[in-house]
């Protein structure tokens, strides 16, 4: 992988742990502050799931869908649902989402 294909997923990687980070989500790819699911594009969410927070990350960052799955790859997934399941197990926290990014990210 070149340099710069790492650093951008580095960046949204980072981003989307950040979001994760300030307010969780399972069940939505986002919500607002009242727990109402939204689009993880509105400037109103508030509560990311692990899936939401990449495509978050990648519309700031002005990113593609190609950049999507890599990241999602980086995380030891095989495609986006995988993920997507992972993050709404009932069994899963928070801290577990927060600890696969940064296990990806180290």
């Amino acid at each position: 992988m070149r340099q710069e294909d790492t650093r951008i997923l580095v960046t949204v990687l980072r981003r989307a742990r950040q979001l994760v980070a300030d307010g969780w989500s399972q069940g939505a790819y986002a919500r607002l502050t009242d727990g109402s699911p939204c689009p993880p594009d509105s400037a109103r969410a508030a509560q990311f799931c692990l899936m939401g927070a990449i495509r978050r990350g990648l519309t700031e960052a002005d990113y593609s869908i190609p950049v999507e799955s890599k990241v999602v790859q980086l995380l030891g997934f095989a495609i986006a649902d995988e993920a997507v399941g992972w993050n709404d197990d009932e069994r899963r926290t928070q801290a577990d989402v927060l600890a696969r990014m940064d296990k990806a990210l180290a």
